[in-house]
């Protein structure tokens, strides 16, 4: 993940709140060891060096990252895919598919299977493939970091808090919404703040990296938006649905919404236009 992660406790005397945070801060410290690419012996990059046909035993938190990020594979007609630097490597050493596949052929840029045994989880390389792995869970794995700290502080009897990932990736909790601040720049956001109220809003864009997002189906590296919010219950499905929305286009945001009335998204197109879709009807800067 790398990146930093900010906890703001309400309600509770200050050293019962230090303590709720040190065991949120130690769990996302796990996490970051499981998930991190830069560490060799994480569970990521054991995986990253498999061979084609071997398998590895994984913990339950990888396994339901990885089953996340399968879903949002499928949903998204694989704009959200965790192995697109195997798909990008090989398209900068001349080599790979270079016209954008079928929708259902997403599935041929991510040669991974995850078994499900009574004992154990299982992660399966398969055979054949063109791409190679070369896993990154830095479009998922601060949200669900978020969703499974968080829901420790359930133990602590703790209902209203706001936690921050690298300013990307925010959840709130509480009886009350806590303003937010939204980066951009753009008119129809200003002052810059909104209100959260027991819902995750992730954002993607180029104000601070540039033209970063890769597109693994179209093998380009201009995204389709300039930038885009994404609003839901859950931290890891706003933090994905973000990087994907910023690749895909308007109608295929449009499909992606139009049967999950709980993604509130909100799109900035190359053309400056603004573009929400399933919009709050109560909407006045507060979601």
């Amino acid at each position: 993940m790398s990146t930093f992660f900010e906890l703001l406790v309400a309600g509770e005397k200050e050293i019962y709140a230090r303590s709720a945070a040190q065991a949120f801060f130690k769990e996302i410290d796990r996490l970051e060891r499981l998930f991190s690419r830069f560490d060799p012996g994480s569970e990521i990059s054991m995986i990253n060096r498999l061979e084609p046909g071997e398998t590895l035993p994984i913990g339950i938190e990888t396994y339901e990252c990885f089953k996340m990020s399968f879903e949002l594979m499928a949903a998204t007609g694989g704009a959200f895919n965790i192995n697109f630097r195997a798909i990008k490597n090989k398209q900068a050493a001349g080599s790979g598919q270079e016209s954008r596949p079928e929708k259902e052929a997403w599935v041929e840029l991510f040669p991974l299977e995850l078994l499900e045994t009574q004992t154990q989880y299982l992660a399966l390389r398969l055979e054949g493939s063109a791409y190679g792995l070369d896993l990154d869970l830095g479009a998922i794995g601060k949200g669900y970091a978020l969703e499974v700290a968080s829901s420790l502080l359930s133990g602590w009897e703790i209902d209203s808090f706001l936690a921050n990932a690298g300013e990307s990736t925010v959840l709130a909790r509480g009886k009350e919404a806590w303003p937010v601040t939204v980066g951009g720049g753009f008119d129809f956001l200003k002052p810059g703040r909104v209100s959260l109220k027991d819902r995750a809003l992730s954002g993607s864009g180029h104000e601070v990296k540039g033209e970063h997002i890769y597109d693994p189906r179209g093998r380009q590296s201009q995204s389709r938006q300039l930038a885009v919010w994404v609003s839901h219950p859950s931290p890891a499905l706003s933090d994905g649905l973000s990087t994907a929305f910023m690749v895909m286009d308007l109608e295929e945001i449009e499909e992606a919404t139009a049967a999950q009335p709980q993604i509130w998204t909100l799109v900035v197109g190359r053309d400056k236009n603004c573009y929400w879709f399933n919009r709050p009807a109560d909407f006045s800067q507060d979601i």
